[in-house]
């Protein structure tokens, strides 16, 4: 009895053994059989993969739009699958494109005939029959694909950080996913499960095509906005988007923080707060870093972010940040600037603006010698100061070691003015309103002139308008000034240097005349004043004087239609005219109408002549510098690019816009052709300080670089050429002395602006 008993057990546990073992068999082929279906590609995923190889999606698009049924198909795979019949690359008897066809996964064979109409070999590893191909399988077929197909690589390999899809980011579209680096469409991949990884990917543009490779399972998202929602569930502002998170642990000192998170598959690890916070102005904002007064320059962190805090979350750029702003708080970790955090944008009452060089019209100086009619003191980034009485000249050359430490600013006591004797103005030795600061770049020293919008104002309208133009269009200068510099504090080219402008031609001449009480009464009364459009600010270009037609943004290539307040204008009564043909053109330059705003300027109408050898010296100075240099305004329609098309035969304005300014002039000569496009390269072709321009009242101007205008046309003389033209100046925006006509027959300066601007609105207390 008991051995059979033994018996028994026996054969229960052997019977048990089998059962586990068959248990684990069965486990490990369904493991292994769900691999192998999740390890396949659906044919929907591959068309898509397959026609973005091929074409763009506005392309595929376009094509889908114009198939027939196209209406009728609602599946996402649709437009990918009709590109490839359209192409012939998919055959619709062999792969339909219906639900049950495009959830099967594409097999050697739907490769290998894609491969043949397409006109490459599979490599040789991979199957040709009517089995799967396994991802890998794929990848490699599609790499093949892209050799072949793609070649000037629109499809590209980068690596990105998922931050995630419509499952964690509530706000976010149908297939769309937040990366670090933007966001992409992803149709037809799974990505849920890869949130919070690096990944290799496939993409075109924005179409995120597969994934190749998981490159790290925890990641960590720097210098991101922390908000608490309720217990341990906090928002979190990362890449542009906000994601909700459970952070256990978390306290109150979380809550309004700028922190970095560590993440692992998709879990919070760990938090660490970034608490050091310090205030200044900015002097420079740079890309790799900033100069803030009192602290000098400081590296700033990769992911610099920039937040706006003010009732209304918002991330902006950092451009908004302009030099002079001082409303910004900065958190600071490691001695990198991480994060600024603002409230409302308030824009800076300070503009700050390079003083130019004019001897050898540069920004950079050698030395900066100056001193002041007050007691002033000199401040150097070591934090060293030394005090200076009025009239003490002081000097410091562009290798001053003191420089490495940061900037060295020059201040006045109450009411004092900085005046220079190492460089010049029309009227002398300048002096400057406000604060100097003296900087090194690698070209030489940087002098800055740190100073209030208004009071810059008051030495940009009589550099840029003279007295007796009358009040009102002194005071239409001052709010195109002003407008102008806002949107050069706005951001502008000079960031890096700490500057807004530069005081030359270039920006907005500044300090070239001395200011007068006029003016200051005209910047005064319209303190605050900007022309706005759809409450914008609007780039308010201006000029001297028109042909009597202004032109629109199209003199400069740029589209008119995005600048509708700046219009091609006919400053007579009645309808405008069509200058563009050459006769309507000649008969209207020869006309002088008495009733436009702009006949009593000298540059109504004026012309030049110069020689045969002249000429050729023109264009032969300009083949060698300015063409080569704009390649994009200057073509040779004959002959080979050279320096020199010999001797001009003839010179020919072929395309004009309708206020008559020529567009397109053709130079022929002897050896070549050339085309010359737009106003500024016209300008700089048969511009000498040479030539002599006798103006409509007979006076005779020199010394100019460049044509007065592009409003021109070309006769041929005996032995030379003649040059009739109009106007002086690009002709955008408002002309100032039909400005000053307008003034004098009553109108004041919003109905001024309203007429050069038309559209647009002048009023406010901007920087207030």
């Amino acid at each position: 009895m008991e051995t059979a008993d033994k018996t028994h057990i026996q054969y229960l546990r052997l019977a048990a053994a089998i059962l586990i073992l068959g248990a684990v068999s069965l486990g490990i082929w369904l493991l292994f059989r769900g691999q192998k279906e999740t390890d396949h590609v659906p044919r929907a995923l591959a068309a898509r993969q397959t026609a973005l190889a091929l074409a763009s999606m506005e392309e595929i698009e376009a094509a889908y739009a114009g198939a027939a049924e196209a209406d009728q198909q609602e599946a996402w795979y649709a437009p990918y699958a009709a590109y490839l019949y359209e192409k012939g690359i998919w055959r619709e008897e062999e792969l339909p494109a219906d639900a049950a066809s495009m959830d099967e996964a594409v097999t050697g064979e739907d490769a290998f005939l894609m491969g043949e109409r397409l006109g490459f070999s599979l490599p040789e590893e991979l199957p040709r029959g009517r089995e799967p191909l396994t991802e890998e399988e794929w990848q490699a077929f599609y790499r093949e694909l892209l050799k072949a197909c793609d070649p000037e690589g629109a499809v590209t390999e980068i690596e990105l950080t998922l931050v995630g899809t419509p499952n964690v980011i509530p706000g976010a579209g149908a297939w769309q996913a937040y990366t670090d680096q933007g966001v992409y469409s992803f149709e037809g991949l799974s990505l849920d499960a890869l949130t919070d990884r690096r990944l290799s990917v496939m993409a075109r543009g924005t179409e995120l095509l597969m994934v190749t490779e998981v490159l790290e399972t925890s990641v960590t998202y720097e210098n991101i906005w922390l908000e608490q929602e309720s217990g341990a569930l906090w928002r979190a502002w990362i890449c542009g988007t906000w994601r909700e998170l459970s952070i256990p642990g978390a306290g109150e000192e979380c809550d309004g923080a700028v922190a970095d998170l560590f993440m692992e598959e998709g879990k919070v690890e760990q938090v660490s707060l970034k608490k050091e916070r310090i205030t200044g102005t900015v002097l420079a904002m740079g890309d790799t870093e900033a100069e803030l007064e009192g602290y000098g320059k400081i590296p700033l962190s990769e992911q610099f972010h920039v937040y706006r805090l003010d009732g209304t979350f918002e991330e902006l750029e950092r451009t908004e940040l302009s030099a002079g702003y001082d409303q910004a708080e900065f958190v600071i970790a490691e001695g990198k600037l991480c994060a600024a955090l603002i409230g409302e944008l308030v824009t800076s009452r300070n503009v700050r603006v390079l003083l130019t060089d004019a001897a050898i019209g540069s920004i950079f100086h050698e030395r900066a010698v100056f001193t002041a009619d007050q007691a002033f003191t000199v401040s150097f980034g070591d934090g060293s100061v030394q005090r200076y009485q009025a009239g003490e000249t002081v000097e410091i050359e562009g290798d001053d070691g003191r420089l490495a430490a940061g900037n060295i600013r020059i201040q006045t006591d109450e009411g004092g003015r900085i005046g220079f004797t190492s460089f010049s103005r029309k009227y002398g030795e300048p002096w400057y309103e406000g604060a100097i600061e003296l900087s090194r770049a690698e070209e030489g020293l940087l002098i800055i002139n740190d100073v209030d919008l208004e009071t810059y104002l008051c030495y940009v309208v009589p550099s840029e308008m003279p007295e007796s133009y009358g009040l009102e269009a002194l005071k239409a200068q001052a709010v195109c000034a002003r407008s102008y510099a806002c949107r050069q504090m706005q951001g502008s080219s000079y960031e890096a240097y700490g500057a807004h402008v530069d005081d030359s031609t270039a920006f907005q001449v500044y300090n070239n005349t001395e200011t007068d009480d006029l003016t200051r009464q005209a910047v005064e009364e319209t303190e605050g004043e900007v022309v706005t459009w759809n409450g914008e600010l609007v780039t308010t270009y201006y000029y001297a004087t028109s042909s009597g037609y202004g032109n629109d943004m199209g003199v400069w290539g740029s589209s008119p239609e995005d600048y509708p307040y700046l219009k091609s204008l006919s400053m007579t009564e009645g309808e405008a005219p069509d200058l563009s043909g050459e006769e309507a053109f000649r008969g209207w330059l020869e006309e002088k109408d008495e009733k436009n705003l702009e006949y009593s300027s000298p540059w109504y109408r004026w012309e030049t002549e110069l020689s045969d050898g002249m000429m050729k010296e023109l264009v032969d100075s300009f083949l060698t510098g300015y063409a080569r240099e704009h390649p994009d305004l200057v073509a040779f329609r004959q002959g080979e690019e050279a320096g020199s098309i010999g001797k001009i035969r003839s010179v020919t304005v072929e395309k004009r816009a309708v206020s008559g300014v020529a567009d397109t002039v053709v130079v022929e000569g002897e050896s070549g052709t050339i085309e010359v496009r737009r106003q500024g390269a016209i300008r700089e072709l048969f511009g000498s300080g040479e030539l002599a321009f006798t103006r409509q009242d007979g006076s005779v101007s020199t010394g100019k670089s460049i044509l007065p205008s592009a409003t021109v046309c070309f006769e041929a003389t005996e032995g030379g050429w003649r040059i009739l033209g109009a106007g002086y100046g690009h002709g955008v925006g408002m002309s100032q002395t039909a400005a000053s006509t307008m003034a004098g027959r009553g109108m004041d300066h919003r109905e001024i602006l309203a007429y050069f601007y038309p559209g647009t609105e002048t009023a406010g207390n901007y920087g207030q």
